[in-house]
């Protein structure tokens, strides 16, 4: 007799699989993990639709985003990703004020960026590409 599983964290899928086991459903549902991308899973849990038990999953490799390296010591350093913005740092609000102050805090941020570049670059651990004169460029050493 087959069983339905459906994936319920990190993410609540809308599919259903009906496998003859939990590992084969197991499966299924971490190759929907895995395609979904999602930073920092380090667990995934399966529902067992018909006996409304779950089973907790550790991933053993999880999903590292682009924008994020791991040192040695297991520390994680996140890099400005061009024009990508966290969904949790998003805030829908109305009017114009709203947009020229979120516009001004933007502009602060950039202010901030700039000045620990040119803090690195006096310190000399981080300097643009030989023969550029873009100041969007940069190398870390």
């Amino acid at each position: 007799m087959n069983k339905r599983y459906q994936l319920i964290k990190p993410i609540i899928s809308d599919k259903i699989y009906e496998t003859s086991s939990l590992i084969k459903g197991a499966k299924k549902c971490y190759n929907e993990v895995k395609s979904a991308k999602i930073g920092g899973a380090k667990t995934f849990t399966v529902r067992d639709i018909d006996s409304q038990q779950t089973y907790i999953f550790k991933i053993h490799n999880p999903y590292i985003p682009a924008n994020q390296l791991t040192l040695g010591g297991g520390g994680v350093v996140s890099l400005p990703m061009g024009n990508v913005v966290p969904l949790n740092n998003v805030v829908q609000r109305g009017g114009d004020d709203d947009t020229e102050s979120q516009i001004n805090a933007v502009k602060d941020d950039l202010k901030k960026l700039e000045d620990r570049v040119t803090a690195l670059e006096a310190k000399g651990t981080v300097s643009g590409p030989a023969g550029t004169s873009d100041p969007n460029t940069c190398c870390i050493m």
